[in-house]
Formats: structure tokens, C-alpha cells, sequence
């Protein structure tokens, strides 16, 4: 997913040798963090020629149109109850010309249909704000998850220092919002499969 290299760009700063012998170790621990915030799978397929291809279900929500899956390049079929469907566009939330996707969306509402799909699930390469967001969880593996004692704000009159009292976990959160919204399927209205039918 990262190598020592683009961690250390990412981080600005050299691994220390625990971080280097614990490389794997670490990354599997952020990404596993980084999926339960985001809700959603993010490791990298392996490029295959031709690409691998997994098929997984979904329920329609019934009087809804999207149906929202996991993040996905390519779709090779698309069945509604069994039949072979063409009557749906695929979407990043609205963007329907990005270069992965979220969701299918009908020219119809549905009903509570099951939705299969046989396609190219997950990133062919992971995007660079989410390799940020990885490298710094990693980060953190390293640190206590105490208050960070940094000033938050000073006073002269009178002397009054305040301190940063959060956690560093939160403001990771804090710092990090923006990402972590673009990409979370925590809050979005559907019902995941129930596993790959076939790999």
C-alpha cells in the first residue's frame, strides 16, 4: 500500500528503526483504522491483465434509485433479480465522472431488488490525501494517546495560557475532517452484501 520511502515523504520525516522493523505491522493496523473511519474498504487491487474481477450483492432500498456499494472502477455486468440490467449510471455520490465509484444509480426506483455486481472492486492506486491519512494513523501507532499539552491560546494581561487537552487521536479528526468526509460511506442510507458470491 506504502513503502518506507512514500511514508517518509508523506511524514516528512526518516522511520525510526521500531517503525522500519514494524513497517507491515503498523500500515495493517492504520488501514484497518483508516476503513473502520471511512466505513468502506480502501486496499489496492493488484493490476491484473485482464483485471480482477469479483461479483458481490447488494438490497435495494425500496423508493430509491441509488443503491450504494463498495467503492468499485469497473463494472462488467449488472443484475437486477438475476436479470442482466443497463438502465443505471455510476456514481461517486453525484459525481458520475470520477474515477471510482460508490453507488449505481436507476432510472427507477426500486423496489428491494437484489443488486449483483460483477466488477473491479477497490483503488487501483490508493488517492494521495487518503495515502496522507494513512501515513499519518501510522503515525500515530508510535505515540501515546494522551493530551498533546500544546498551547491553544495565550494571554498577557493577567497570564492566562490555555492548552491544546485533546487526545491525539482527535485531532487527528480535528485536522483531518475534510478527507475523512470525502470519502465515508458511514452515513450513506444502504445495506452492504453480505459477502462476494465468487472471486
Amino acid at each position: 500500500m506504502l513503502d518506507q520511502e512514500k511514508l517518509e515523504s508523506l511524514l516528512n520525516r526518516s522511520l525510526t528503526a521500531k517503525e522500519i522493523a514494524n513497517l507491515d505491522l503498523y500500515l495493517d493496523i492504520a488501514a484497518e483504522k483508516l476503513e473502520t473511519l471511512l466505513c468502506t474498504k480502501i486496499a489496492p487491487v493488484p493490476v491484473t491483465d485482464p483485471p480482477t474481477t469479483t461479483t458481490k450483492k447488494y438490497i435495494a432500498r425500496k423508493g430509491y434509485s441509488t443503491v450504494f456499494t463498495d467503492i468499485y472502477s469497473a463494472i462488467s455486468s449488472l443484475k437486477v433479480d438475476g436479470i442482466e440490467a443497463t438502465n443505471y449510471t455510476k456514481m461517486w455520490f453525484s459525481d458520475q465522472n470520477a474515477t471510482v465509484f460508490n453507488s449505481v444509480v436507476f432510472d427507477e426506483m426500486l423496489d428491494g431488488q437484489t443488486i449483483e455486481i460483477t466488477g473491479t472492486f477497490g483503488f487501483a492506486t490508493l488517492p494521495n490525501d487518503l495515502s496522507l491519512l494513512l501515513a499519518k494513523l501510522f503515525d500515530l501507532n508510535t505515540k501515546s494517546q494522551t493530551s498533546d499539552g500544546r498551547v491553544q491560546s495565550k494571554q498577557v494581561e493577567d497570564f492566562k495560557i490555555t492548552y491544546n487537552d485533546i487526545t491525539l487521536d482527535e485531532q487527528f479528526y480535528s485536522d483531518y475532517a475534510t478527507i475523512l468526509s470525502k470519502y465515508s460511506q458511514c452515513n450513506v442510507g444502504y445495506i452492504l452484501h453480505g459477502g462476494c458470491v465468487h472471486e
